[in-house]
């Protein structure tokens, strides 16, 4: 009855997570029965703590451990010639493995209410971000003073820690800052695997994280003792390994039960990311070597000329204020990081300077959707795996869907369909250059 209570019981608190989540007659509902439970404890005589639905759910979880502490007292002190010993190791083995069982979901469940409490007090997170997804799940959580990274601001760091929290979940890491209680104001988050993605062990107790699609874009979290920043990084590496190792099983099975499986698709979705985003940073780091993305963007503007919504040229983008959005770190770029083109919104391409209403920008770097001037939405260049204009709706507006490496899709809203096409286009191009260049110079070291 117990492991059966146990399967349910994951499935309710998805369910009332989704509820707390999406429906506004529940969470009424629920305040409503949480006044009426403080109301009655206080006409009672007995004001105790008022529990929640959630906290009467897992109550049946919780009590199993206590059944096994109480049989393992009880073998202890039972003699070993007693007629009951072997029934109570019997009791004792059976109810061990319900309560390891029981354990396993009941961490479970408790780091799906954490999550749940996380999202519920979230402030400013970026449209379309939402900590609670299905099959998320919550790997570690610490307690960190946050700052912005030198390397974004170009400043010092000195004074400008604030209190907050660092959240690894199986797909993503999220930093937020502590406001007050059960409050967070959102900092920034990146998707796992990726490059630049896994936070990095800096001095001692300090880790970096980044790029974040917010302003600055890199950060720097001061964890408790280097213990606690080692074993967050190797927790966020065991993440992104699970997922490429996920990706590379969905791919093994797509190829064994053939079916006209894409054998090129079948390659490109094979693990390719860790490889990939691995030989990037080598390369970018060498002085002698030029940058891949940034070749491959140039590459393609030689061959085919973008439409009229689209600026590639410098000096236009330099008129209409995009260059010095990155030229000057007004929205946090990485360092090295210049803007290659502009897909404008509605209106002319060469309209106000520096309207970025509505707006797509690729950079050598990520590709960054601008909604009423803030970036809602950045895709690292490395992630694209393939990439195709799809028809939106009756407004003009197309949208670009992008996969990547990781299985993860994205949807890129562009307002012209030349515009769109030739940006699907742009960047499935990118996507099949690096990793021929990246095979190649694999080929050559072997050589």
């Amino acid at each position: 009855v117990y492991i059966e209570y146990s399967n349910a019981y994951m499935r309710s608190t998805e369910k009332l997570n989704d509820l707390r989540t999406n429906s506004r007659r529940f969470r009424e509902f629920l305040q409503t029965q949480a006044s009426a439970g403080g109301a009655a404890a206080s006409t009672s005589g007995n004001p105790g703590v008022v529990l929640d639905i959630a906290s009467y759910l897992i109550m049946p979880i919780q009590r199993v451990p206590r059944y096994e502490l109480l049989l393992r007292e009880l073998k202890k002190h039972t003699p070993r010639n007693h007629p009951s010993q072997a029934k109570i190791e019997e009791a004792l083995k059976s109810i061990t493995t319900v309560a390891k069982q029981l354990n396993e979901t009941r961490r479970a469940a408790e780091a799906a209410l954490r999550l749940a409490s996380l999202q519920e007090g979230l402030k400013s997170a970026p449209r379309g971000f939402e900590l609670v997804r299905a099959g998320r799940t919550l790997r570690k959580e610490e307690m960190a003073l946050l700052a912005p990274d030198p390397r974004s601001t170009g400043g010092d760091v000195k004074g400008e820690w604030i209190d907050g929290t660092v959240v690894l979940c199986s797909d993503v890491l999220v930093w937020l800052a502590e406001e007050k209680r059960g409050e967070f104001q959102y900092l920034g988050h990146t998707t796992l695997p990726g490059a630049s993605s896994h936070p990095g062990v800096g001095a001692g107790r300090t880790i970096s994280l980044g790029p974040a699609p917010t302003k600055p874009t890199y950060w720097l979290a001061r964890l408790t003792d280097a213990k606690a920043a080692k074993g967050f990084v190797e927790e966020a590496a065991d993440a992104a390994a699970e997922l490429l190792r996920a990706e590379q099983s969905r791919e093994a099975a797509a190829k064994t039960r053939g079916g006209g499986a894409d054998p090129s698709k079948v390659k490109k979705g094979r693990g390719v990311l860790s490889g990939l985003t691995s030989w990037l940073s080598s390369t970018l780091k060498r002085k002698d070597a030029s940058d891949p993305i940034l070749t491959s963007l140039n590459s393609f503007l030689a061959k085919a000329k973008p439409p009229r919504m689209v600026v590639t040229d410098q000096t236009t983008l330099k008129e209409i204020g995009v260059v010095d959005e990155f030229g000057n770190k007004k929205r946090g770029a990485i360092p090295g990081e210049v803007a290659v083109l502009f897909a404008q919104g509605s209106g002319d391409a060469n309209s106000q300077a520096g309207h970025l209403s509505e707006a797509v920008v690729v950079t050598n770097r990520r590709v960054l959707e601008y909604s009423e001037g803030k970036i809602v939405q950045e895709i690292p260049l490395d992630h694209v795996q393939s990439a195709k204009r799809m028809k939106k709706g009756d407004d003009k507006s197309d949208e670009i869907a992008v996969k990547a490496h990781t299985g993860v899709k994205y949807k890129v809203r562009v307002w012209h369909k030349p515009a769109s096409v030739w940006l699907a286009d742009c960047l499935a191009f990118v996507s099949n250059e690096l990793i021929k260049m990246q095979e190649e110079e694999q080929k050559k070291a072997k050589k």
